[in-house]
């Protein structure tokens, strides 16, 4: 049984439309005002048999927590959208968050008492997408029964796309097999013989089924090519594009089971193709002289990266925050010529509900390119005993923007 503590914070998921606009002068009801927000917004995780733990489809459950639901919501902990999508600071796909309207909407709900005015049928969920025809299925070979006594088990996996040549990720879906358990998936790649070994070692090293990882795949190097969160179907690259996977190379992926026991095979679907108009490629900028003194309760990092000069505009589709469990918000910036251009602004960075965030327009940085980019990363530290520095340990940190970027040609 999870903690009262989890079940707080777990209270709202999943992304979905805006409500209408409620009188103020009457107290919103659950049938009528709050049901269709959960519908939209939260469902996908919030029913029987998901990874959240209260089923917002109920009205008694929601009901029990219904001050709790006014608290995360209100605090923008719940939905759990970690990044700043609301304009000052780019705009994203499948922003999660609510309005302002609907957290007035939830709040006066709550202070109300909860009301469940006049009971009808609830909307179901909005249907996750998914791909219809997968050229490749990764699969882990066979079940793997989560560690007991360990809450959060991350677990790595060699998995095989069965590629003779090199081809390009277009598309991903990952299908998890216990709902419940699941709580985030990793995807690497292994591009070197050195890497493949390094996994394989690491596999060979524990009994059962994979090994033991937690900030990366632990082989020295790798691509994360694909992030998966609880209420997210099938993802897309940008048309036309696409990463680059190495034939005769096997990948790594990560779970992470968030409790739970039951014996799971998660898989990851992949439409490939053979040319794309511009590759896709993984660039971005880190602090790898992270020195983070311990109890601190905010010490900030920054670290710049300097871009070349280029004949050829650069787009930049959507970026990767990462950082462990210490992080606590980031921003990223493309600086040039004195004027700064907003990236990412993450003000409630949460380890737990990693992805990769999509802009809704790209952004491109103009020939003949050029500037920085730069990163802030903010942390709290008052839990370590030691001195926190760059690393893939549960007790280590890091400073990622990652960013999925084109060229007009490619490959570079």
């Amino acid at each position: 049984m999870r903690s009262l503590v989890l079940l707080l914070v777990l209270v709202c998921a999943c992304g979905g439309e805006e409500a209408g606009f409620f009188d103020a002068g009457a107290a919103p009801t659950y049938f009528d005002d709050v049901a269709p927000i959960f519908a939209e917004h939260c469902n996908g995780c919030h029913s029987a048999g998901n990874i959240a733990p209260i089923a917002l489809d109920d009205v008694k459950q929601a009901q029990s927590v219904a001050s709790a639901i006014k608290r995360e919501t209100q605090s923008r902990t719940m939905p759990p959208f970690i990044i700043d999508g609301r304009g000052d600071c780019q705009s994203f796909r499948d922003d999660a968050s609510l309005s302002d309207e609907q957290i007035a909407i939830i709040a006066a709900w709550a202070d109300a008492g909860a009301p469940a005015g006049e009971p009808k049928a609830i909307a179901a969920a909005p249907a996750l997408p998914t791909l219809e025809a997968p050229d490749v299925l990764l699969d882990p070979g066979v079940a793997y029964a989560p560690r007991p006594n360990v809450h959060d088990d991350y677990r790595c996996f060699i998995v095989d796309p069965g590629l003779q040549a090199d081809a390009f990720l277009t598309a991903y879906e990952v299908r998890p097999d216990v709902l419940a358990q699941v709580h985030h998936v990793v995807l690497y790649t292994v591009d070197s013989a050195e890497e493949q070994a390094a996994a394989e070692a690491l596999d060979a090293a524990e009994g059962g089924p994979g090994y033991s990882c937690f900030g990366g795949a632990g082989t020295g190097g790798g691509r994360s090519i694909a992030v998966w969160a609880p209420g997210t179907g099938a993802t897309r690259y940008p048309a036309g594009t696409g990463i680059r996977l190495h034939g005769g190379r096997p990948l790594v992926m990560q779970l992470h089971y968030n409790g739970g026991l039951e014996p799971d095979r998660t898989t990851i679907a992949l439409e490939t193709v053979d040319t794309v108009q511009a590759e896709g490629v993984m660039t971005g900028v880190f602090d790898v002289s992270l020195s983070l003194p311990p109890g601190m309760e905010g010490v900030t990092e920054s670290a710049a990266l300097p871009l070349p000069r280029l004949d050829v505009p650069v787009t930049l589709h959507g970026v990767y925050p990462h950082m462990h469990r210490y992080g606590r918000a980031m921003r990223a910036y493309w600086d040039k010529d004195g004027a700064s251009t907003c990236l990412a602004d993450v003000p409630r960075y949460d380890f737990d509900w990693q992805r990769f965030f999509f802009y809704e327009e790209g952004v491109t940085l103009p020939p003949p390119g050029g500037g920085h980019f730069r990163i802030e990363c903010t942390y709290d530290t008052r839990g370590a005993d030691r001195e926190l520095h760059w690393g893939e340990g549960t007790d280590d940190e890091m400073c990622i923007a990652a960013f999925y970027a084109t060229y007009p040609v490619g490959p570079y």
